[in-house]
């Protein structure tokens, strides 16, 4: 309750602070230069929207520029206020500006007082006339060239102090800024003033509650400007330092008690905003108090900046009962101190609430903190305070003593994702949970290092055309491999992607450096990787340069962008090699403080080119090493003449004149070459190279090496303290160099050594070698040297000998006459290998020989006729794709003969060996098969159709693949069907050959049953191919459903049509109820024993309609697909004759339940029948509910039992001699 009151009578007071000090009227102002529309009394006209500015292009002989303002009457005046034009420019803005003052308001006396230097400011600044002031009429501004080389402003005002209130105050405080009460002063009785009386109250009711965050001393801190110099980085750090724990709306008020500014520097109160918007608004403080009224709303901050900022006093202030809003501190807080913080703070709280570790500043407003981080702050911050070691030890600061404690800023925004901005980095408030999250394995710290490593890039000798998104990469793979929870998540080596036959692999973005650099010789900067791949260079027109930076009138050229990522690659492999491996300890950083400390440093390297060469000479210098081969085969040290797409896009020109010329320099210094092989270096491997493992193999060849397809899996616990893998062919030629731990899934216990194949033997891979740090190669594999590889070989050709097929209609299975000779072959082989010296007869002939009986038998497998329909299953040969409304999906049907919807057909696209899938029934082709979606069939027109290549992976398995993305396949989960880039047996297809129904059977009009035959039918839906079926949804029963039958004795999906009243009139009758379809409402029933509804039936090109007159049958679509009435659209059907039963010669005719013997009994479980009461040698007959015998056995006992393959629900006749029951099937 105590804090309540506090709070209100706090905001009370804010609100009513009424004197100012005084300002004095203004009546006259002129210039010595003035721009028409913007002339000198602009800065007098009470309006910020009016400049005054200087007329442009002015000659060097008119300046300074003077600007004179002139006082109603001469006065005291103890200082001038200079307000910035408020536009979004900063042209003008003052930097050294001298002030002097005339007693009279016409005199020409003018007695200087001294200078300023606000730097391009465009915040507000007072100017004092003296420490006392001065008496004055007039008031001189002498300015040199302001920002952009001119002058302006969009206000002058001046003002006399009043010191009537820091009086009043004063007799009731020990202390400058009012925080300490006299010993005397026990009460608020008699003090009208209410600001003050409130102060007394809430210091006699709460001291140490109303002080905390109200009160607090401030520290300078190195200008940003100077340290933006210092640095040479691309950004300003921390612009909102010294929090002050005060949040104020725009239009509030707030009285501020200063103390300790002296002489030399200025002090000034900012009020920021993030998120709402980002607005702010700064304030100069002076000693004494400060009435503050906000223009912005925001959090306050004591902007207290200079260069000397190591000798400045601190200085104290005290927010008068002002609201507070806290911040958090790890130096000095805690998470208690955080928890009760956000006590009672609400979940739609967007203010700000700022957080600060050492060096590290966030923004972010109440409602993020509370929603992802509400009690462990100290974690998060400990996260930040890492990714500003990274960040500050690759620049080098406690190395070479330039560590300040100015801090860089995160801060939340409403839009974009994550970014660099001129004063800091910024993140989307919806994005925020992984970089706030107080946990390192969930920690994004690439993000947060990425855009930080924006703001400190070395601008530009660190950051010429083509690094902006490249260099700042090197702090945040610093942060990463330091402090990320998960090791084995490192950017390069561990982000799962790639292009070409390493594409998806973990660790494919550092391979392709691998491949296009250190194989190929692509030089840097024109290397490809997953990013931009495939990109097509675009022409333009441009100016262009020689490789002095000379113009070359304009040029045509082609450019394109290309993996930054893949641009890291040597800067990183330097790092790793130079520091973690600890041969070069600083590497970086001391290359960095090179470029730092040479003086006019982009006059000297003036050009793209010269930047990258003198990046190299710099690492060579600072290694006293010769590192001009590490860089020539990342391709840094290779002649190229390219535009360079980036932010800052330019030509990278580097002649072999510049290259001699840097290989002389190196050469003249004598730098030792350096022995290891540095390109080869990476995160998970740069121990060997610290503690120099030497390269281990087994003494048999071979061993540890598993063949995978077009790779061979190589176990680093048998090929020890290997650094890379070389793939050579027969000729000794290098054909692939693959990184250590490419395609590891778990920590890197083996590599998937890129092994390519191809018919043409100089392509085709014969070797490899084990690469070890100090450049030894050992061969640990070669062709036919694999004991699993041939096996693997021979039961795949096993696998072939099973898979025979006489009726030609399995495609990819062998007719029989066409298996002797192969069958023979594979058997002897088998045989023989057993007995035979492997050393004598390497397994790379046995391979070989397999290969050629296979490729030889291929050419008789059943091919693929296109234009046919086929069946498509899973390698159970029962479980068939069919189409589905919401998707393709998976069918068990285990008997001969398959439901016509099973069936596709495979149509020959334009393109040979393409083709386009169609349901036979409906006409719909597979038009959706997307990475990762479910694949659905849903339009009847080609030209939406995917295209398909059909890709035999095993004797008669196939990949059903997206010909624009092989990539993407067919497969099936949990019974239905997507695509996605899986190649296991979920994604391997059964083809079968069917033939095609005849069109009129599926469109003829149907037969009328009678009382002594019945023409059963399947309804079968045009739109997806489904049968009309009694549904058997407890929910639903009775009603009209639609699916696929399981069995073809499933009399739920039997109907029968009878003549109706008139002539195209019917009824249908479901048989497995006997009862006709009838309706109630829109609704039909086939469980009524009502009289029967009459429909006709209007043949259409699709099919037919089947109507009433309160509508036509519909299909409704939902977690059961139902048949009702519609008047406002239609399903179109299709007839499928089914069978004719003769009722005459149904076995059950006139048996009923209680004519039923009672000797003969029977029941069933599991589809097993068990028939009681039998005499031996009596013949027990099964029939189906149509007569169809389909069991017969002859009993020896008593009892006996027979199988069925008969569904549950369904019935069954069992004759015995002259006895018959029936039994239904559980």
């Amino acid at each position: 309750m105590k804090k309540t009151l506090l709070l209100i009578v706090c905001l009370l007071a804010a609100l009513n602070i009424n004197a100012q000090d005084k300002k004095i009227t203004l009546s006259n102002a002129s210039a010595s230069s003035y721009q028409a529309g913007n002339e000198a009394e602009n800065v007098i006209d009470g309006n910020l929207s009016t400049i005054w500015t200087n007329s442009p292009n002015i000659p060097a002989s008119s300046w300074p520029v003077t600007l004179t303002v002139t006082l109603e009457e001469a006065t005291h005046v103890d200082y001038v206020r200079y307000i910035p034009r408020q536009d979004i420019y900063d042209d003008g803005n003052w930097n050294k500006v001298y002030i002097s003052y005339c007693p009279t308001t016409t005199g020409s006396n003018f007695t200087s007082i001294g200078s300023y230097d606000l730097k391009s400011s465009s915040a507000n600044c007072d100017m004092w006339l003296t420490e006392n002031g001065v008496t004055c009429g007039q008031i001189k501004f002498t300015l040199e060239r302001g920002y952009f080389y001119c002058v302006s402003a969009a206000e002058i005002e001046a003002y006399a102090v009043d010191f009537q209130k820091k009086d009043e105050y004063a007799q009731y405080f020990t202390d400058a800024i009012f925080s300490e009460l006299k010993p005397e002063v026990t009460s608020s009785e008699g003090i009208e003033d209410p600001m003050l009386k409130a102060l007394v109250d809430n210091l006699l009711t709460d001291a140490e509650g109303y002080r905390k965050f109200r009160i607090g001393e401030y520290e300078p801190y190195l200008s940003t400007e100077t340290l933006l110099d210092i640095l040479k980085s691309s950004n300003y750090y921390n612009n909102y330092e010294n929090p002050t724990g005060i949040y104020l709306k725009a239009g509030e008020s707030c009285l501020v008690a200063v103390d300790g500014i002296d002489n030399q520097h200025q002090v000034k109160l900012t009020i920021k905003n993030w998120v709402e918007d980002e607005s702010s608004s700064t304030y100069p403080l002076r000693n004494g108090l400060n009435y503050i009224t906000a223009s912005t709303e925001g959090n306050l901050f004591v902007s207290y900046y200079t260069d000397d900022w190591e000798n400045a006093p601190n200085i104290k202030a005290h927010f008068i009962n002002a609201p507070v809003q806290g911040y958090w501190d790890q130096e000095t807080m805690t998470n208690a101190d955080w928890v009760e913080l956000l006590k009672g703070r609400s979940t739609s709280d967007n203010s700000i609430l700022i957080t600060r570790s050492k060096y590290a500043q966030l923004a972010y407003p109440v409602s993020a903190w509370l929603k992802y981080c509400p009690t462990n702050v100290d974690s998060t911050m400990t996260l930040y305070q890492q990714v500003q070691w990274a960040q500050r030890d690759m620049l080098g600061l406690e190395r070479y003593g330039r560590q300040v404690k100015n801090r860089q800023l995160f801060f939340a925004t409403t839009y974009g994702f994550m970014a660099a901005v001129n004063e800091g980095s910024y993140c989307n408030v919806n994005s925020l949970n992984a970089i706030m999250v107080p946990d390192a394995k969930r920690f994004d710290f690439w993000g947060v290092g990425h855009e930080w490593g924006h703001n400190n890039q070395i601008s530009t000798g660190f950051k010429w055309s083509g690094c902006g998104e490249t260099t700042n990469n090197i702090f945040a793979s610093w942060g990463q491999i330091h402090f990320t929870g998960n090791p084995h998540t490192l950017r390069l080596e561990d982000e799962v992607t790639g292009i070409g036959e390493y594409a998806n692999m973990r660790g494919g973005r550092m391979q392709a450096y691998f491949e296009e650099a250190l194989r190929k010789g692509v030089p840097w900067q024109l290397q490809d990787g997953p990013d931009y791949y495939g990109t097509v260079p675009t022409e333009k027109t441009i100016w262009g340069y020689d490789a002095d930076g000379n113009y070359l009138g304009y040029v045509t050229t082609t450019s394109r962008n290309y993996d930054h990522f893949v641009k890291l690659a040597p800067f990183w492999q330097l790092n790793l090699w130079g520091t973690l491996a600890g041969k070069c300890p600083d590497i970086i950083p001391m290359v960095i403080e090179s470029i730092r400390s040479t003086r006019n440093y982009e006059s000297y390297y003036n050009t793209n080119g010269k930047k990258q060469v003198n990046w190299m000479k710099l690492a060579c210098d600072s290694a006293k090493i010769d590192l001009l081969p590490f860089f020539e085969k990342a391709g840094m040290l290779r002649p190229i003449n390219s535009y360079i797409e980036d932010y800052n896009a330019g030509w990278n020109v580097i002649s072999e004149k510049m290259i001699d010329e840097l290989k002389a320099h190196v050469k003249e210094q004598g730098y030792p070459a350096y022995t290891e092989e540095i390109n080869y270096i990476n995160g998970h491997n740069y121990h060997i190279y610290r503690d120099c493992l030497k390269l281990d193999v087994p003494e048999n060849m071979g061993d540890g090496c598993k063949v995978n397809g077009n790779k061979v899996i190589v176990q680093h616990s048998a090929i020890k303290n290997a650094v890379a893998f070389e793939t050579y062919n027969s000729l000794g030629e290098l054909l692939r160099i693959t990184m250590y731990g490419l395609g590891s899934d778990d920590n890197h216990s083996y590599t998937q050594v890129l092994y390519p194949t191809n018919k043409d033997k100089t392509l085709n891979s014969a070797y490899i070698m084990a690469v070890g740090y100090d450049g030894t190669r050992i061969k640990i594999y070669e062709e036919g040297g694999d004991k699993e590889e041939f096996f693997t070989r021979l039961e795949q050709a096993k696998k072939y000998v099973t898979r025979t097929d006489p009726t030609g209609s399995k495609i990819g299975f062998i007719k029989p006459e066409f298996m002797t000779d192969f069958a023979a072959f594979v058997a002897k082989t088998d045989s023989t290998v057993q007995h035979t010296d492997v050393r004598e007869r390497p397994y790379g002939i046995w391979i070989a020989e397999l290969e050629a009986q296979i490729t030889a038998l291929l050419s008789y497998c059943n091919p693929l006729i296109p234009d046919t329909p086929y069946t498509l299953t899973t390698s159970s040969g029962y479980q068939y794709i069919c189409n589905n409304s919401s998707g393709l999906k998976l069918h068990t049907f285990q008997e001969a003969e398959e439901p016509q919807t099973l069936k596709w057909e495979v149509v020959q696209s334009e393109t040979e060996g393409v083709y386009n899938i169609r349901h036979l029934l409906s006409g719909l082709y597979i038009t959706l098969a997307s990475n990762g979606q479910r694949v659905k069939a849903e339009s009847s027109d080609v030209a939406d159709a995917v295209a398909f290549t059909i890709e035999l992976m095993a004797p008669g398995e196939f990949h059903v693949q997206c010909a624009e993305n092989p990539n993407v396949r067919l497969y099936c989960s949990n019974n239905f069907i997507y695509a996605g880039n899986q190649t296991d047996a979920n994604a391997r297809w059964f083809l079968q050959m069917k033939e095609k129904p005849a069109e009129e059977e599926l469109l003829a009009l149907p037969q009328t049953s009678t009382d002594e035959q019945l023409h059963i039918y399947y309804l079968i839906r045009t739109d997806n191919g489904e049968y009309a079926c009694n549904s058997t949804s407890p929910r639903y029963k009775g009603r009209i459903s639609s699916g696929i039958y399981d069995s073809s004795e499933d009399t739920g999906y039997w109907y029968y049509f009878k003549q109706g009243s008139q002539e195209g009139n019917y009824t249908i009758h479901s048989y497995k109820t006997e009862l006709p379809v009838t309706k109630d409402a829109s609704k039909l029933y086939v469980n009524k024993d009502t009289e029967a509804t009459e429909f006709a039936i209007s043949l259409t090109e699709q099919g037919f309609t089947l109507a009433a007159e309160e509508g036509a049958w519909y299909v409704k679509t939902g977690s059961v697909d139902l048949v009702e009435l519609s008047t406002e659209t239609h399903t179109t059907w299709k007839l499928q004759h089914a069978r004719t039963i003769s009722l005459v010669e149904d076995p059950s005719a006139g048996i009923t339940e209680d004519k039923v013997s009672t000797t003969l009994m029977a029941h069933s479980a599991e589809g097993v029948i068990t028939i009681e009461g039998l005499t031996q040698g009596c013949i027990v007959n099964v029939y189906n509910a149509i007569g169809k015998l389909i069991a017969t056995t002859t009993a020896t006992s008593s009892t006996t039992t027979i199988r069925t393959a008969l569904s549950s629900g369904s019935t069954a006749i069992i004759t015995a001699g002259t006895q018959s029951i029936k039994v239904q099937i559980r």
